[in-house]
């Protein structure tokens, strides 16, 4: 593994991580928008590392989680 495939998995770790723990956190609105926006930019990470390493299930749930996130993003942060 190479050194930008190791930061791009850090990359994937700590978006991932907090974009989750943001979007459950039923207390603020506010920090739920910017889970949806942290999980958005992670998602091309997710996608790279996925066609790199020829995981073509995973690269396909990447892709539609990429929506979702979009979908959750469009809708906190431009409507």
């Amino acid at each position: 593994m190479t050194s930008l495939e190791t930061m791009a998995q850090w990359v994937v770790f700590v978006l991932g991580g907090a974009a989750i723990w943001l979007i459950s956190d039923d207390r603020s609105a506010r920090r739920q928008r910017w889970g949806w926006l942290l999980g958005f930019f992670g998602q091309p990470f997710w996608i790279w590392i996925t066609w790199e390493n020829a995981q073509w299930g995973m690269f396909a749930l990447s892709v539609w989680f990429l929506f979702v996130w979009g979908k959750g993003a469009w809708r906190r942060w431009l409507i």
